[in-house]
């Protein structure tokens, strides 16, 4: 009997992704195997696309990319020079490329259960008065958030905020004679839109030293304050 192969394709890395992210995290992480059978199903040995399951598996190559060049210049080598790229995964890391996903969505899970507001049964919501989001909006907010974090780190880029607040206030079945054209300088609402001015402001609240990066923290605040920050006008 043949011995089975020592290492796997990336193809093949992504294939047993889909299956973990689908099975064993989706308590934690509910909106993420939606977002991985979004992903278009690559047959080659490359990693160049930017799907879901692209950005986890290029997480943990550039964490092994890493460790590769501290091993190297902890061996005495120079831990530069030529970059180097992963087109198989041997079994061990292949098995750490499931861990690690595992740790990302424990984490995920306990950033998104300290954004949600306590159960209504809670003496702590009672007393304070304040209502935050749900859990379940919590994740919703994610997985919208996750199309544009592009590294999964967390943070997406300022230019970013547009389409972000367009993927969430327009609805894609409304017929385009009932709103104007969006762009993302223009955000469709229900009632109104957001111009580029109101996103100008809103990024004062949520990147108030300039760095350029929205975070999902501070985003979800904003997005589920009492108050809306930003006037919905009329539309025109």
């Amino acid at each position: 009997m043949p011995l089975p192969p020592s290492t796997v394709t990336l193809a093949a890395a992504r294939t047993v992704l889909r299956t973990f992210v689908a099975t064993a995290v989706t308590d934690l992480v509910p909106e993420a195997p939606a977002l991985a059978a979004d992903d278009d199903d690559d047959d080659d040995d490359t990693d160049t696309g930017n799907g879901f399951l692209d950005r986890l598996l290029n997480l943990f190559l550039a964490t092994q990319l890493t460790e590769s060049k501290h091993a190297e210049a902890a061996a005495g080598g120079s831990g530069g020079g030529e970059t180097c790229t992963y087109t198989t995964l041997t079994w061990r890391q292949l098995s750490a490329l499931c861990f690690c996903t595992a740790v990302w969505a424990l984490e995920c899970g306990c950033v998104a259960a300290a954004l949600a507001a306590p159960s209504p049964s809670s003496s702590s919501s009672s007393s304070s008065g304040v209502v935050g989001p749900s859990l379940v909006e919590v994740r919703a907010l994610r997985g919208r958030f996750w199309r544009l974090d592009t590294r999964l780190t967390g943070c997406i880029r300022a230019a970013d905020l547009a389409p972000l607040l367009l993927s969430l206030t327009h609805d894609p079945s409304a017929s385009s004679s009932s709103s104007t054209a969006a762009t993302s300088a223009e955000v469709v609402v229900s009632d109104g839109y957001y111009t580029a001015e109101d996103v100008r402001v809103a990024l004062l609240e949520l990147d108030p030293d300039g760095t350029g990066l929205v975070d999902f923290a501070a985003f979800v605040r904003w997005w589920c304050a009492p108050a809306p920050l930003l006037p919905v006008l009329p539309a025109q």
